[in-house]
């Protein structure tokens, strides 16, 4: 998944994202991971994190309304949480596949029973 995003700057450092277990999605360094990047600990690696998450957030959510913005990603669903915040489920446009148009042949046999019926009912009223 590319959403134009591949590096955050906090504490001086460029800090890039980690991939999910798929290897295809973005998502934000732990902690612990920041604090080996940096050399941070503590307090104040406790700062760097929160302000990592916060632009890290931005930066991802950017990139997903840039894709749903040129209509190439497009919102399944949106949930409130009990937390107050929010769980999207999002999908890109290329993975979606529309209905079969191929008609059943039982679509087709409805079909024609009901021109069948309808010439019966037009030969019935013009007696």
């Amino acid at each position: 998944m590319n959403l134009s995003v591949s590096t955050v700057t906090v504490a001086n450092k460029s800090i890039g994202f980690s991939k999910n277990k798929s290897g295809e999605g973005l998502v934000i360094v732990t902690q612990k991971k920041l604090g080996e990047i940096t050399g941070l600990k503590g307090a104040a690696l406790k700062r760097a994190h929160f302000e990592y998450r916060l632009e890290a957030g931005k930066a991802l959510g950017a990139g997903l309304v840039a894709g749903m913005a040129s209509g190439d990603i497009i919102a399944k669903s949106v949930i409130p949480t009990k937390a107050g915040g929010l769980r999207a489920v999002f999908d890109r446009v290329e993975n979606l596949t529309a209905p079969s148009q191929s008609v059943s042949a039982k679509d087709k046999e409805i079909a024609r029973l009901q021109a069948e019926l309808a010439a019966l009912r037009a030969t019935q009223a013009a007696k």
